[in-house]
């Protein structure tokens, strides 16, 4: 499996997925990663492709290519941001810095814009919300108010929008989980 979908079924097994059946995980980073649970087991498509959301049109364009860690780096060297990384643009945001606002509030928009699409295609218990952006204080409730925004009445109150407990680390749990279903626990 990927990434994604191991810190899919660490998030689901020990962390901010459990208890949930129905759940989808995302990354955001360099691209956007995604993973379907589906009554408690990982949904890989007939060709092991399912959960490529990043790759989902939106505003007909490809989801990662406005709402990754990328774009948001991009967007804001367009706009003349001394920056290297995308921590750099959350720093000028928190600091009140005019331009970051502007490009951490398009950031959340085009962000809240795919996970409201999400939710009115899979109806899960919760997304989770991994990748460096996940670690940001704050975080859960920002993205929550901005996806908030393109859900309409009834829905808005039908998922929890969750940074991932384990943040980066999740995929390393999901990939003793795989293994542990793959192969089994071997000899008690």
């Amino acid at each position: 499996d990927n990434d994604v979908r191991c810190a899919a079924l660490g998030e689901l097994n020990f962390g901010a997925g459990k208890g949930c059946e129905n759940l989808i995980c995302i990354t955001v980073g360099t691209g956007i990663g995604g993973a379907i649970v589906v009554n408690n087991k990982l949904w890989r498509g007939k060709d092991y492709n399912a959960g490529e959301i990043g790759r989902m049109l939106v505003d007909g364009v490809h989801w990662e290519k406005m709402a990754s860690i990328t774009a948001l780096i991009k967007s804001a060297k367009l706009r003349e941001l001394d920056i290297e990384e995308g921590k750099d643009v959350f720093d000028l945001y928190d600091q009140g810095d005019r331009v970051a606002q502007l490009v951490v509030g398009e950031f959340y928009r085009n962000l809240g814009k795919g996970i409201a699409n999400l939710v009115y295609i899979f109806n899960p218990e919760a997304i989770i919300i991994g990748g460096g952006v996940s670690a940001r204080e704050g975080f859960g409730n920002e993205i929550n108010a901005y996806a908030d925004y393109y859900l309409v009445d009834g829905f808005q109150d039908t998922v929890d929008i969750i940074p991932a407990q384990f943040k980066n680390d999740g995929g390393i749990l999901g990939a003793y989980c795989n293994f542990i279903d793959r192969y089994g626990k071997g000899e008690e």
